[in-house]
């Protein structure tokens, strides 16, 4: 190879130090070699100098344009470097797919894909992912990490330091380290071009014992992987960053890692931080820890930024979000509504019922409208419950019912369009479940329920078409059972407290309790196995009155009544903190102890 041969990064990354120095030395004149070596140069430690030219002053310093991201091969018994760039295609605003021609571009496409995946679901003005290579012959899964960086680069606008480098494969939607055996000389190779940070996959063997380089790790899960890449470097699109953090929320549901999300509630764009401080107020508040929730959720209401994304984003933010703070206000107990939270809530729900029953325009609503006023008629639905609940009144039960139904003739359309965004917490499923609560107070009140009930639960079949994925399915087939007259066979019971006793052997709070509680309420299954209920309920019982600030002290109330029927010697009550609003309705529910039980919330 000559001089004049070098042309792109595919020949450049095939060169020693000393063969590159060589053809500079016989061609000064070559513009494009002579600005790569200056880029090259300047990267080198002295050592890795000796023996090399100074570059010629009159030539500035040019790397790979900011778009490429640096890639890592082994041919045969050497080592390579390419580059690769992912860009966005689309037409008339819907995404193009790309022809793919080769392996090594599908590689980087699949990788691409899963990060472009992501943020399209809250930017569905997001291209397909176009791939441009500069590679050997050679390349591999190994593209893949690469690829992903690239793909951040293009949504993000990031940039890295321009000494790091990555590789890493992806196979079966998982990332993995690449082959052992190639990584000395992968190694040896981001040395020789100046290279000092190297981004591998968790779990990756064969790096040298006195390796040069810096290592940093990313996870096997791509959706986390992401998050890794980001704090790796600088984002410049503050919206997209937002947009991708509540698309990993969404996804996820209950099971995100609230870790991976903590370290942006001081970012300095004011939308991000109201984005990750309202994601850990959700994750609080689905698992109880009322105290925390409140925090997250008044150090995101502090937040004030200047335009409301668009997409699915913006729609949440005007319309859905109320919704949690919401259930937190229930869950401190201010249930009456008159609220102002709950007020606000009502106001906008107002606005999207008007905008879906506007029979002279269809297309007033969009998929968006039906999507939160679902959420809002649910959170509705849950105070109603629980001012039944307290005071006895057969309207406000009513009042639940309607709301949870209110959008039953477009479950179907719903639904779909909340899988299509991976909403995770809003399915048929999880509204079956609600619906059955309200059904289960129906019953437990005058053994009646509501006219309209079997055409909207004739889906809920026993057995194998009652689907179950988590404890709240769970109960809500044991409740079903109860309320329709089905006799649930002992092995069907026992089926459901084995299912109970492996989660409550690792988490003995709220939720998993509450299935020994209705087996005992509702006198379900053989004696034995209540009897077996009953002891877990018994252990369970001091992990639940801890919290005394939080709606836990009032189903603590219900669990202690259910264990004193049940001849247990559980002392006196432990009551919520004095001057709170969960304390007085303790207090009022305490009044009369024969109807604690079905007067305590959820």
């Amino acid at each position: 190879m000559s001089a004049s041969d070098i042309k792109d990064w595919v020949d450049f990354g095939k060169c020693s130090l000393q063969e590159i120095a060589e053809y500079v030395n016989e061609n000064k004149r070559q513009e494009w070699l002579q600005r790569r070596y200056a880029w090259l140069y300047q990267r080198l430690d002295n050592k890795q100098r000796n023996d090399l030219p100074e570059p010629l002053q009159e030539f500035e310093a040019e790397g790979p344009l900011s778009r490429y991201v640096p890639v890592l091969q082994v041919i045969g018994n050497k080592g390579c470097l390419g580059v690769l760039a992912v860009d966005s295609v689309s037409k008339y605003g819907q995404p193009i797919a790309q022809d793919i021609q080769d392996e090594n571009r599908q590689n980087v496409y699949d990788a691409a894909k899963i990060v472009f995946d992501l943020f399209r679901f809250t930017n569905e003005e997001l291209g397909e992912p176009d791939v441009e290579l500069e590679l050997h012959e050679g390349g591999g899964t190994s593209l893949s990490l690469p690829a992903m960086f690239a793909a951040l680069g293009r949504i993000l606008g990031i940039t890295w330091n321009d000494t790091l480098i990555s590789t890493g494969c992806l196979e079966n939607g998982k990332l993995k380290p690449v082959e052992t055996d190639t990584l000395q000389l992968k190694v040896e190779t981001a040395q020789r071009f100046g290279y000092k940070t190297l981004v591998l996959v968790e779990g990756q063997t064969g790096i040298p014992r006195h390796c040069p380089l810096t290592i940093k790790y990313v996870s096997t899960n791509p959706n986390e992987a992401i998050f890794n890449l980001i704090k790796l470097g600088k984002v410049k699109r503050d919206r997209n960053l937002a947009r991708f953090l509540f698309g990993y929320d969404q996804k996820q549901g209950r099971n995100i890692k609230p870790k991976l999300v903590q370290t942006f509630v001081k970012h300095s764009s004011p939308l991000v931080r109201y984005v990750a401080n309202d994601i850990l107020f959700r994750n609080a508040l689905h698992h109880g820890e009322t105290e925390k929730a409140k925090g997250y959720r008044d150090a995101a209401e502090t937040l004030e930024w200047n335009e409301i994304p668009n997409g699915y984003l913006g729609h949440y933010l005007r319309f859905e979000n109320i919704a949690a703070s919401a259930v937190l206000e229930i869950d401190l107990g201010n249930w009456d509504d008159n609220y102002p939270i709950h007020q606000q809530l009502d106001r906008r729900l107002e606005h999207l019922q008007n905008a879906i029953g506007d029979s002279a325009n269809k297309n007033f609503a969009d998929r968006n409208d039906y999507l939160a006023a679902l959420i809002l008629e649910n959170t509705k639905a849950l105070r109603k419950r629980f001012q039944f609940r307290l005071m006895q009144n057969r309207k406000l039960l009513n009042e639940a019912w309607d709301s949870l139904t209110f959008l039953y003739k477009d479950w179907k359309e719903i639904f779909k369009y909340a899988e299509r965004l991976q909403q995770k917490e809003t399915t048929l499923r999880r509204q079956r479940n609600y619906c059955i609560e309200v059904l289960t107070d129906y019953f437990c009140t005058n053994n009646l329920l509501p006219p309209n009930w079997k055409c909207i639960g004739e889906s809920w079949n026993h057995g194998k078409k009652f689907q179950r994925e988590d404890i709240f399915d769970d109960i809500a087939f044991l409740n079903y059972g109860h309320i329709t007259a089905k006799q649930w066979s002992e092995n069907q019971i026992q089926q459901l407290i084995e299912r109970t006793d492996e989660r409550f052997a690792e988490w003995q709070g709220h939720p998993n309790y509450i299935l020994y509680e209705n087996i005992l309420r509702f006198r379900i299954g053989s004696e034995e196995q209540r009897k077996h209920c009953l002891s877990q309920l018994e252990k369970a019982y001091p992990s639940l009155t801890k919290d005394n600030r939080s709606i836990l002290s009032l189903l603590a109330l219900r669990t202690r009544q259910i264990l004193l029927d049940n001849g247990c010697n559980v002392g006196e009550p432990i009551l919520p903190a004095k001057g709170t609003a969960l304390r007085k309705i303790a207090d009022n529910i305490l009044q009369s102890p024969k109807t604690l039980i079905n007067r305590c919330p959820y």
